[in-house]
């Protein structure tokens, strides 16, 4: 019993000091450059000449590259906070029969970051998208090929888990959920929807690794 108590004892005087011990600060001032995986399910109506016919189907393929940063609003001491980002994005989609839907705009990201220690942070974020397509489908059997083009959003939600693996480089993983809907019109009228899983690896530059002053 006595033996009990004082591991008791000790456990408890152990957790106490952990807890008065300084927080991690959330210092995110990131330059980044991702490798993406868009989402892979595509629903569609296409009108033409001989009426209105619609369905569902999946990408054989999608990838994406994104350009863009994130700065984080915590202040010293702080472990957590608001977090501001945008990206410049292209996304290629390819058709199982041939073709393929492209993408290229901007992902505007708000947030809120934790440091769960001084090199790993995890950031939650909602997303809003606003995208140019374009729609390239090939003939196969009974299917003429075409062309699109028109405008588009998204919005969805993704989490970033980033180490840094020195003072300015950083490496993360990212994945979330994104649906997508797209107007175009060419040789044919195409409504576009996506939806689905979005996967990501990020490449981070922080060319600041101190927290905001309180000035």
């Amino acid at each position: 019993m006595k033996m009990m108590m004082h591991t008791l004892l000790r456990s408890s005087l152990i957790i106490c000091c952990v807890a008065v011990l300084p927080a991690s600060e959330l210092v995110i001032r990131d330059v980044t450059l991702g490798i993406t995986a868009p989402p892979a399910n595509f629903t569609y109506e296409i009108t033409d000449s001989a009426g209105t016919r619609s369905g569902q189907d999946a990408f054989d393929s999608v990838s994406g590259l994104a350009l863009g940063f994130q700065w984080s609003f915590a202040g010293p001491g702080q472990s957590t906070g608001l977090v501001l980002g945008g990206r410049l994005i292209s996304e290629s989609s390819t058709f199982a029969g041939g073709g393929t839907f492209t993408g290229l705009g901007a992902d505007l990201d708000v947030g809120y970051g934790w440091a769960i220690s001084d090199r790993l942070t995890l950031v939650p974020l909602v997303t809003l998208s606003p995208r140019r397509h374009t729609m390239d489908v090939e003939a196969s059997g009974s299917i003429t090929g075409f062309s699109a083009s028109g405008f588009g959003y998204a919005y969805g939600a993704r989490a970033v888990l980033a180490y840094a693996i020195a003072d300015v480089v950083v490496l993360g993983i990212e994945a979330g959920y994104r649906r997508g809907t797209a107007s175009l019109s060419g040789d044919r009228d195409v409504q576009f929807d996506t939806d689905g899983l979005t996967f990501g690896l990020v490449f981070g530059w922080r060319f600041a690794a101190t927290p905001m002053g309180l000035e």
